[in-house]
């Protein structure tokens, strides 16, 4: 295995373009394309208003059985549904990896996507929602 060649071959994006929802600023501030796979970090901010109303709405957090807060509600609770359906696209709202489910991780303030390693990047990328096999461009969050 080279691994000059395949550190020459290992292009990044950071295009840090905010996209701003009403639950959720997201941006995604590294996409490293890589000889073996494809690695994107989504930085997210929640709405406070609509966290505040996400805790008048359900409480301040789960509770044990003896009532107690287990822990405090936070972003993933508010916009954690839309992190899940993101999907990666091209500039056509086209999937790239049709069928490859690539979200890895979330926090309150991150998301992680893993994919496959990919031949011949488009110009431009996106991590977009799908519902019923379309994306939501509208929702589309740069990747390049």
């Amino acid at each position: 295995y080279d691994y000059n060649s395949a550190a020459a071959d290992t292009q990044t994006f950071a295009p840090n373009e905010e996209k701003t929802l009403p639950d959720v600023t997201a941006k995604v501030t590294d996409a490293t394309f890589t000889p073996l796979m494809t690695y994107i970090t989504l930085d997210l901010k929640v709405n406070p208003d609509s966290l505040a109303a996400f805790i008048a709405a359900n409480g301040e957090g789960p509770k044990n059985d003896d009532g107690e807060v287990m822990w405090p509600y936070g972003g993933m609770d508010v916009f954690g549904a839309w992190v899940e359906s993101l999907e990666l696209v091209d500039g056509k709202g086209q999937q790239v990896f049709p069928g490859h489910y690539g979200q890895n991780g979330i926090g309150n303030e991150w998301a992680e996507f893993l994919y496959p390693h990919l031949d011949n990047i488009p110009d431009e990328l996106f991590l977009a929602p799908i519902d019923n096999g379309q994306a939501d461009m509208t929702q589309a969050v740069r990747v390049r």
